[in-house]
């Protein structure tokens, strides 16, 4: 195995170890908003693991790119993973912010199911796209980006029913602000998952939204 072989496979496992912090974080966060309880302490989010990672990651990217002759193929991946890890990283940021404005919230979300569903489907968008990564699967990575449709429809229907419960006073102003903002991340979320398994196309292809790139 040469020394390029061997960089990529250290590469690969750290973006595992990130990718399931990442996962880890974001699925503490959301759970804190679908089941928040009163009686218990919810610890912040230690971030700086992931961006930790993330540093690693990308001072390997670059010391392979300006000490190694990589060929296309290996271009390819390197650069692909490089991007790939700014998404993973923002995904880590989302996860801060779910967490926070769940608990400025301290209301389960059983009275609004709409809320809780696409929860559960964003929750599974980001499990998809770094499975993907993980098990080289364009198919999958496919299947997740045209997922983000759905959530783009979905974010709109719930804060116009957010808006709507509001001016029909059955929840309180802050509850529908906190709980717009909320839905606003996992759109967000779902907008990096999606780049997520573009990336995981691209670093198996050299295809990047249709177009091939290298």
């Amino acid at each position: 195995m040469s020394i390029l072989d061997t960089e990529i496979k250290n590469l690969d496992s750290i973006i595992r170890e990130m990718s399931g912090l990442v996962e880890k974080n974001l699925f503490y966060a959301s759970d804190v908003y679908l089941n928040y309880n009163p009686t218990k302490e919810y610890p912040p989010i230690d971030d700086g693991k992931v961006n930790a990672l993330e540093r690693k990651i990308e001072t390997t990217c670059l010391q392979l790119r300006l000490k190694e002759r990589l060929f296309a193929d290996d271009l390819r991946i390197v650069t692909g993973i490089r991007s790939m890890v700014q998404d993973l990283e923002r995904l880590g940021d989302h996860a801060q912010d779910l967490l926070q404005f769940a608990l400025r919230l301290k209301n389960p979300s059983t009275n609004n199911p709409e809320i809780a569903q696409l929860t559960a489907f964003v929750r599974k968008m980001v499990s998809d796209a770094v499975k993907s990564y993980r098990n080289r699967d364009t198919k999958l990575a496919n299947d997740v980006i045209g997922r983000d449709i759905h959530v783009d429809k979905e974010y709109v229907k719930v804060v116009s029913m957010l808006v709507e419960k509001d001016q029909a006073k059955e929840c309180s102003s802050s509850y529908a602000i906190f709980s717009a903002l909320v839905v606003k991340y996992l759109e967000r979320i779902a907008d990096h998952a999606t780049n997520v398994a573009e990336w995981v196309i691209y670093i198996l292809s050299g295809y990047y939204k249709d177009k091939q790139i290298l």
